[in-house]
C-alpha cells in the first residue's frame, strides 16, 4: 500500500476520533436527569471510548507518517509521547 493512502487512511481516522469524542460527549450512563443525553449501556460506552482512542492512534500515526522526514528525531520523541501518554 502505497505511503500517501496510509498517510490519508490516518487522516481518516483523526477526523472519525474528532466526531466519535463529540458523540461521547454527548452519552450518559448513570445520569438519567441530564437533559439531552443518551442512556446506553456501559458495554457500548466502553466500547466507543475505545474506538475512540483506536482511531486517535491511527492518526497520530498518519500524522507522523506524513511528517517524519521533516521533524526528524523531535518528531519521532513527540510521536512516541503521545502513543504513550494515550491509554
Amino acid at each position: 500500500m502505497p505511503s500517501t493512502t496510509l498517510t490519508r487512511l490516518g487522516g481518516l481516522a483523526a477526523i472519525l476520533a474528532g466526531i466519535l469524542r463529540g458523540v461521547n460527549s454527548m452519552i450518559s450512563s448513570d445520569a438519567p436527569s441530564v437533559a439531552g443525553a443518551l442512556q446506553l449501556p456501559l458495554a457500548l460506552i466502553a466500547t466507543l471510548y475505545l474506538l475512540t482512542d483506536i482511531f486517535i492512534l491511527f492518526g497520530i500515526m498518519g500524522i507522523y507518517g506524513f511528517q517524519h522526514q521533516e521533524s526528524r528525531g523531535w518528531g519521532f520523541l513527540d510521536f512516541y509521547s503521545q502513543w504513550l501518554a494515550l491509554p
